[in-house]
């Protein structure tokens, strides 16, 4: 009997913590899922294949070993030895904001008693003249991550953000309680105007070549990375006066005014802004955005969800690509989730969920398979199982 067209929808999962017995993780963000039993596809078919549905949870980590920007070679200067000591900061794979960047630095940096004491002689060294006050006033001291209170904006005394610590380092006036504030070992600052990252180092300290984090997620270019010869602009003295006191070795900061600022980039934190679902078992390939054939792309999927949220998305229009398995068995679909630049993605164990849909019309005029189809299929299925050992 001749077999027509047909429809098979296919429910493809990462698995996550149901641990799935036919699926397997190859490799971080790759994929196998086995099927059972294996739908053949007829000899004379023109199969097409096209997404259908997309659920996951946004749990992609955007710093990652895959992405190669999880270093920072961070530099501090003893006064009391003279010399520049080297404290190699490695944040955990994870999906990060720009506070959760502060805080895993913060973290690292804490496991270094010396540098964490040499940290909060520096913060509590900086003295400020609020608006009104008769005396000078020294910070709390340095921001430790693990207390609320000392962290978090929305703590009772939060810790002096950029643009406070900014307008301590010009002089300006403060009206600011710093004997009640710290300051955070790094403050980060994302300028709207310049759409350019700016950081405030605590201390006299710098980041080196090698810190990953800052020149690929945060955008600032290697050429701008301090050397044993070539140090960071420290603001030490600067601001001394009636209103603000800084010792040497108070502050550094990166605000263009190092390296060729021309050449830093906009900062790639949301650096998984959107899906591509690659079906390599089903297409023979496709071409990503600088126009090399790279992967088997079916589709694109926008990322909405904020990080940890959940997201559901459904085509509205099938793209529907050929698929050149006719004459095969399918035992199993290999496929895999990269971001928009074709870096595959870590979803660090959640849920990834995709409907597949392989369809193949009835044969009609010179697709239609011959008179004699009935021992043409039944040689096929003598010979199919060859080709089902590929």
């Amino acid at each position: 009997m001749v077999e027509q067209g047909r429809t098979i929808s296919f429910q493809l999962s990462t698995g996550g913590v149901d641990k799935l017995s036919n699926v397997s993780e190859t490799e971080v963000g790759h994929f196998v899922q086995q099927l059972n039993p294996a739908p053949y596809v007829p000899f004379y078919a023109q199969p097409k294949v096209a997404l259908y549905s997309l659920s996951f949870a946004n749990t992609f980590t955007n710093i990652d070993s895959i992405f190669k920007n999880q270093t920072l070679d961070y530099w501090w200067y003893n006064i009391t030895s003279g010399v520049w000591l080297n404290v190699p900061v490695t944040i955990p794979a994870g999906n990060y904001n720009r506070t959760d960047i502060e805080i895993a630095i913060a973290t690292q940096l804490k496991t270094n008693p010396a540098l964490w004491t040499h940290l909060d002689a520096a913060a509590k060294a900086v003295e400020v003249l609020p608006t009104g006050a008769a005396a000078l006033v020294r910070c709390a001291g340095v921001a430790d991550a693990g207390v609320a209170d000392q962290w978090f904006p929305a703590a009772d005394n939060p810790p002096l953000t950029f643009l406070e610590l900014q307008s301590m380092v010009a002089a300006t006036p403060v009206k600011i309680d710093v004997d009640k504030r710290y300051i955070k070992p790094v403050t980060i600052r994302h300028n709207p105007q310049t759409n350019r990252i700016e950081l405030i180092l605590l201390g006299n300290a710098e980041l080196r070549e090698g810190s990953t984090l800052a020149t690929v997620t945060l955008g600032l270019d290697a050429g701008q990375m301090a050397s044993a010869t070539d140090h960071w602009t420290q603001v030490s003295g600067k601001g001394a006066g009636t209103e603000v006191k800084m010792p040497d070795g108070s502050l550094s900061m990166v605000n263009g005014d190092h390296g060729d600022a021309t050449k830093q980039k906009a900062a790639e934190i949301d650096n998984v802004r959107q899906l591509g679902v690659h079906l390599p078992s089903l297409i023979a390939s496709s071409y990503d955005r600088n126009g090399e054939e790279k992967g088997a792309q079916v589709a694109s999927v926008p990322i909405r969800a904020a990080p940890g949220d959940s997201e559901a998305w459904e085509v509205s229009s099938p793209l529907w690509m050929p698929c050149p398995v006719a004459g095969s068995y399918i035992e199993n679909i290999e496929w895999f989730i990269t971001n928009e630049r074709g870096q595959k993605v870590d979803c660090q164990g959640g849920h990834i969920e995709a409907t597949v849909v392989l369809m193949w019309g009835n044969p009609t005029g010179k697709d239609a398979p011959p008179s004699s189809l009935a021992a043409r299929t039944d040689i096929t299925r003598v010979v199919q199982p060859w080709a089902r050992m590929r």
